[in-house]
């Protein structure tokens, strides 16, 4: 299990700072087009984004490997559920470490956006 919380403000600054360029470095293009259509509350969508790759990082525990933020994508299902999908180093750690499935949640509020994630190393039999 991993968990992760981060201030909403932190992200709104860093996409005021450096725009575009923060937002291709970190968040897939899929996540940038979801979380940017809620102009109002965009960087609480993003924050929750990011708060649930930083949950992913702590669990797979890189030690020399280099995970890109981009290698880890959280894809949002028509019913409102969420999924994590895994890219590059990433993928391949997780293949390393039997995880097999994942779950995760994300909330926001005002001023806070927060994830915990959840893997499985379960072998079926």
């Amino acid at each position: 299990m991993g968990t992760d919380i981060i201030e909403i403000n932190k992200i709104k600054e860093s996409v005021n700072a450096f725009g575009d360029k923060y937002l291709k470095k970190i968040f897939t293009t899929k996540e940038i087009q979801y979380c940017m259509k809620y102009k109002k509350n965009y960087a609480q969508h993003l924050a929750a984004r990011f708060a649930a790759k930083e949950a992913v990082i702590k669990i797979l525990e890189p030690l020399n490997e280099v995970i890109h933020f981009k290698d880890i994508e959280i894809v949002r299902y028509s019913n409102g559920s969420c999924k994590v999908e895994l890219h590059g180093n990433a993928k391949k750690l997780a293949m390393e470490r039997n995880i097999n499935y994942t779950s995760v949640s994300l909330s926001h509020e005002e001023k806070y956006a927060i994830a915990m994630v959840l893997v499985s190393t379960y072998k079926k039999e």
